[in-house]
């Protein structure tokens, strides 16, 4: 033991840069740390005001006709999911071969409510989709439009190919188709996912 202590010690004045034993590290004088207050950094992040910005999307116009897609959508699954429960049980082959025979079978098997079985997944579906839709469809049309009313006022874009020279136009194309295939493309592409889960 007394021959540890003298080579602890002897280590504490000729170490190199320092030996470490057990959990006690061992410095020479030279390289004595100073009792220095470490540094104290902030790491506090700002939070930004998300309830501000919510609000400030909400106002917009885009914003607008989402909500207004989706709760199209909701009304009309909700008001004509009878009628696709009857349409449904008449395509399968089940019960009555007319709309009133199923209309009576279900009310009396299952009651008023046995209309909307079913009828969650379908909001599921529908809602995203016709907010997507709408909401592509309006900001494709405006798009269009504006780019057309450019083209108009600054005689558009001219193709030359040797001697002859072609003004483009986009004037023969309608905002409306365009906007009708952007909007069902991407509602088709964003929502195919919830379109297997309901079948």
């Amino acid at each position: 033991m007394a021959f540890e202590n003298q080579s602890l010690k002897k280590k504490k004045f000729t170490g190199v840069f320092g030996d470490v034993y057990g959990t006690m590290m061992l410095l020479p004088k030279e390289v004595e740390l100073e009792n220095k207050p470490t540094p104290s950094f902030d790491f506090r992040l700002p939070v930004p005001d998300f309830s501000r910005a919510f609000k400030d999307v909400m106002k917009t116009r885009e914003a607008a006709e989402f909500l207004s897609g989706a709760l199209a959508g909701a009304m009309t699954k909700a008001v004509l999911a009878p009628l696709e429960t009857i349409r449904t049980r008449m395509v399968v082959g089940v019960g009555s071969k007319n709309i009133s025979g199923s209309f009576l079978e279900v009310i009396e098997a299952q009651g008023w409510t046995g209309l909307w079985a079913g009828n969650a997944i379908n909001m599921l579906r529908i809602i995203p989709t016709q907010a997507i839709e709408l909401g592509t469809f309006e900001c494709v049309k405006r798009t269009m439009t504006s780019a057309q009313e450019k083209w108009k006022r600054n005689d558009g874009p001219k193709v030359q190919f040797g001697p002859v020279s072609f003004n483009l136009s986009l004037s023969w194309i309608s905002p409306v188709a365009v906007a009708g295939a952007a909007a069902g493309f991407v509602s088709t592409l964003a929502c195919h996912p919830l379109e297997v889960l309901k079948v």
